[in-house]
């Protein structure tokens, strides 16, 4: 494995850790398939709330990344992945001005992980 890819690893799910610590709920790709519209609106804002704190500017709509985790947790090999690894993905391969700040955390998140 890539020495990037294993940043991201970890930061992914340690970014989705604490996301999952200040929701108090880890959604998997399975639970969202199962959420209400209601409930998909609630997570996703509180999702975008939480990374707006680590400096990334989420330029999508609430409902652009409600259908992107949609149409992403229909994949039967999403259905494990925690919500939030799937969204944090997604604004990393569709949104190139938060890729530099997504870097930067990821090696930051990597280093004091193996400290």
């Amino acid at each position: 494995m890539k020495l990037k890819q294993l940043f991201f690893l970890v930061f992914f799910v340690l970014l989705a850790a604490m996301a999952d610590a200040k929701q108090a709920v880890t959604v998997t790709g399975r639970d969202w398939l199962l959420m209400t519209g209601t409930e998909k609106t609630a997570y996703i804002t509180s999702s975008v709330d939480f990374l707006k704190k680590y400096g990334i500017s989420p330029a999508k709509t609430r409902e652009e990344y409600i259908a992107a985790l949609n149409q992403y947790s229909d994949n039967p090999k999403m259905l494990s992945v925690n919500a939030t690894n799937i969204l944090t993905t997604y604004i990393y391969n569709t949104e190139p001005e938060n890729r530099k700040i997504l870097d930067t955390l990821g090696k930051k998140t990597a280093l004091h992980s193996t400290a």
